[in-house]
Formats: structure tokens, sequence, C-alpha cells
């Protein structure tokens, strides 16, 4: 059966995770207030922004390797701007506040200023406030990007009060098309301590919107002259940087990161899995069901499988299940709940189950709980990530606090028999799976959901595993399918 999550949980976790954005054009899109209680992508885009640099040398980078960079006004030692970095993504990652940020860079920032700056209480909060803007503008992005299809315009939507800056207060509210060139130069956070965020927005809600701001008297078009302060609004592309513009010392460690980034793209050998998985009875989730097995056949092949017909069902509590004969051995069916928490990861992980069974399993047996040794490197890197001994420790743990976008004290009672449903090898081959999936895939449909499933996790149950926790467990997944011949 596939991760188990309880409809009181999944209210209070969605609550905290993500607002929806005003009116019915709306795309549910993360609180940027609450660092820690974010999304994957914001928390990924900072940890690939692992480079320290001095001002000088990053100032003598264009802006495409700036935002690949991270560097701290006033300090020449690469140390504490390292230090800094680290201290800006546990913010991210663990919802450390401004005050834990200053209690664990104040000193070494203060000696690195020397004295040079004047107010180093409102210097210390603008770096942290616009770090963590920054990373979250970069996750927002992404997400508005995968939802161009179907929300086509951005708004940029500004806090308006006393502190609203005069870059942003012209602007506010404009509705844009997603590929005007204006959000080239413009997307948030658009300056220090930006507050603005970008809202994705159906066509017909963005129609209404611009025909509201015509019968207010606002401008439905930005003025020319509100532009990003320099260093700000430009998009947070992937990129490839202009190694001669790095200092001598940083730039064979950069030519390495390229060239690992452009080997060339393995394919899936052997038979297509989709081919053993039928999905006439799917009703509802036709189009989730699509994008997964694409995903599937786009990294990895099989040999010869039986078949297993799709259903869904919407009188179930769980997300889906495989089922199979235990006397025969043979597979009966996979059921997807309809709607699900998040379908195509769900179709994913059960088909996960179904290899596991009868691809890599003998005499219908699974091949995870035969202790297969052709699974010991898997079995040995999932056992040695962090999601793996937080699932072990929350066997003595009775509850688990964490608190809401508004300040609010919850907690969650830990159910102990879904933390050893959780720990069973099989849950831990099929969740595994599915995110290798999403991992390897260019599906923006899986990665959407596996972030979700992902942001979940920090709060209650890890179910699935951070991107550089899982990173170990992908290359277990590769060796091996290169081994039984699925992969090249």
């Amino acid at each position: 059966m596939t991760v188990q999550v309880h409809q009181l949980i999944a209210e209070r976790l969605t609550r905290a995770l993500v607002r929806l954005s005003p009116a019915d054009g709306g795309v549910p899109l993360p609180t940027p207030t609450k660092p820690g209680l974010d999304f994957a992508e914001a928390i990924a885009w900072h940890r690939k922004r692992d480079r320290a640099l001095t001002k000088k040398d990053w100032l003598a980078l264009g802006e495409r390797e700036r935002q690949q960079a991270f560097t701290v006004a006033n300090v020449a030692q690469l140390d504490v701007i390292a230090d800094v970095h680290r201290a800006i993504g546990k913010a991210l990652e663990e919802g450390t506040t401004l005050a834990d940020f200053k209690a664990e860079t104040k000193e070494q920032l203060l000696r690195a200023w020397g004295g040079t700056v004047k107010n180093p209480a409102a210097r210390l909060e603008t770096i942290f406030r616009t770090n963590v803007q920054v990373a979250y503008g970069a996750g927002a992005y992404q997400q508005a990007l995968r939802a161009t299809k179907t929300h086509p315009f951005w708004r940029l939507d500004v806090v308006l009060d006393g502190r609203t800056s005069t870059v942003c207060r012209p602007v506010a509210g404009i509705v844009l098309p997603a590929e005007d060139p204006w959000w080239k130069t413009n997307v948030p956070p658009r300056h220090f301590n930006c507050r603005a965020r970008l809202t994705p927005m159906r066509r017909s809600a963005a129609e209404r919107a611009i025909e509201a701001r015509r019968g207010q008297g606002l401008p439905v078009a930005p003025p020319a002259d509100a532009q990003a302060q320099t260093g700000f609004g430009t998009p947070f592309d992937e990129w490839t940087p202009a190694l001669t513009k790095y200092p001598p010392e940083l730039q064979e460690p950069a030519r390495k990161r390229v060239a690992k980034k452009r080997k060339p793209a393995t394919k899936a050998l052997g038979t297509p899995v989709s081919e053993a998985v039928e999905t006439k009875g799917i009703r509802g989730l036709t189009k989730e069901a699509k994008a997964a097995l694409k995903a599937i056949d786009e990294v990895h092949g099989d040999g010869v499988l039986p078949k297993v017909k799709v259903l869904t069902r919407s009188a179930v509590k769980f997300n889906g299940a495989y089922r199979y004969n235990p006397k025969t051995g043979d597979p009966v069916d996979i059921i997807l709940r309809r709607p699900g928490d998040w379908p195509s990861l769900t179709l994913v992980h059960e088909t996960g189950h179904f290899l596991d069974h009868k691809a890599l399993g003998k005499d219908g047996k699974f091949a995870t709980a035969e202790a297969d040794q052709q699974l010991a490197k898997w079995r040995t890197a999932v056992e040695a990530s962090e999601a793996f001994k937080r699932l072990q420790e929350l066997r003595t743990k009775d509850l688990v606090e964490w608190e809401t976008p508004e300040g609010e004290k919850r907690s969650i009672r830990i159910s102990h028999a879904h933390v050893e449903y959780l720990l069973n090898v099989k849950e831990l081959w099929a969740r595994s799976y599915a995110q290798y999936i999403a991992h390897r895939s260019t599906s923006a449909d899986l990665k959407a959901e596996l972030a979700t499933s992902i942001g979940f996790g920090r709060i209650s149950y890890p179910y699935q595993w951070e991107p550089e926790d899982f990173e170990p467990i992908a290359d277990a997944f590769d060796e091996l399918f290169k081994e039984l011949g699925w992969r090249q």
C-alpha cells in the first residue's frame, strides 16, 4: 500500500505548507514569511548556490553567474561567507528565526566587518531576509513555470504598508502573460528586503483582474522606469558559468561541476514497463497515469512482465495498493484512489511493488522480503539515510510538535503502527523507487508531487528523502538497473 496520510494530518499540514492565492485564479504557493515550512525548490536552489566568493570576485561575474554564487558585503574571508550560507540554509530547512541567525553569525560578521558597518543589526536583518526571500523566489518561479499551461498569466503581489519600497509600489498587482519580456528582469525579489511574490493565474481570472485595474484607473502595463534594483529580478534558470570570470582557484572545481552536468543522459533499455500496465479501467486519472508511465519508460525498461490492470476507486481510504493472489503469485491489479493526494507518484509507487514482486522476485515472492543480495547496495544506502534514521527515532516518540504560519503551536500524535509500516522493507523500496523515477525523469508533474510529499514529511513522518539525502540511493538504483540491463 502506498503512503497513507490521515485526513486530519493532511488538512493541518496543507494549511502549514501552502496558502491559496487570492481570487479563483490563484494557484497554491508557499507562504514565504515562515522559513522551514516551505517547499523543496527553495531549499534545493539555495544548496546549488554554494560558491562562496568575496564581494570583489562576485561583482566580476555576470547576472546569471551571481545567482549561483554567494557573498556577504564587506567580508573578505571565504570561511565566514560559507558559514553564513550554511546558516541561511538552516533557516530554510529547519525554520530557524532571525534571532537564531544573528546568534549563529553575528560574532563572526562583526569581527569580519571590523567596525566598517554603521548599523550591524540592520545589516544582519537584511542579509537574513534578502537571502531567504531570494531562495523562496527561486522556488516560486520554478513552480510558476510548471503551471503555465493552466495558469499562463503571472501577477506581482506586493505587501502595501508603510514599509513598501518605491521599487515595488508602482507595479503592485500588475498582471502580465508569463512570457512577457518584463518578467525577464523583474521576478521577485526585486530589491533588498523585498516582500513581493509571484502568483500564477488562470487566463479568465487574469482578464478580470486586468479589467478591474482599468476600471480603477490603475496601469495595466508597468511603467518604463519600474525596474528591479541592480542584482535582483533575473529569473532563476539553469545556467552554464563563464569559467574565465571565476577566480583562478575556483575555476577547476567549477569546471568539474559543469562536466558532471554535461554527462550524456542514460537511456532506458529493454521492454517498456508501460506495456505490462493496462490503464483501460482508469477513470478520472488518465492524465496522471500517462505521466507516471511515461516517466518510468524514460528512466528504465524491463524484461517480459505479466499484465497488471490499473483501476480507480473513490470509496477507499488509502492512496493506492498493489494486489496479488498469494496462492498463485499472479498480480491482480493496482488500485488508485480518486482523487488522491499525489496520483502520479502513487502509480509509480505501486508499480515499484509490482516490479519488486514480478521482475525482481522469484517464485511469487517479493525480492525485498527475501533479502535478495542484488538489492544489498540499495538496502545499505537506504539504511544510511537521514530519513530512515528519523523514522527509527519516531519509534520512541508519541508526539511531533510544529508551528503554523500564524505562529500557533500544534502537535501530531505519532502512530507507531504507521511508523513500522513505513519502515517495512517493501514500503521503503516502493517509496524510494517512486522518488528515483521522479528524480531521474523529466516529469514536472512527478517532481511537483514529490516536492509536496517531501514538504509533508518535514513536519510529520518522513515519507520521502530530501534531495541530497537521496543521492546515494539514486546511485544504487542506477547501478542495479544497469546490472539488470534495464538502463544504459
